[in-house]
């Protein structure tokens, strides 16, 4: 990966400055089956988290007599 461009930019209204930079990379090859095979495990990771998540909210609503 190879920075290509780097910018500053003044900003009137915060003591913040906004900056901007571009970047050139090459990507020799992506293995479609392993990309969906790790799509696929994210996703049904994904599903235990959100009803884990789920669960501890109703939970919590229920201990704070809220539903």
């Amino acid at each position: 990966m190879t920075q290509t461009g780097y910018r500053r930019y003044e900003a009137n209204v915060s003591d913040h400055r906004p900056i901007s930079a571009s970047f050139s990379l090459t990507i020799k090859t992506i293995d479609k089956e392993e990309r969906e095979k790790r799509k696929q495990e994210m996703k049904r990771m994904w599903v235990g988290v959100e009803e884990g998540l789920l669960e501890f909210s109703r939970q919590f609503y229920v201990s704070q007599m809220l539903l």
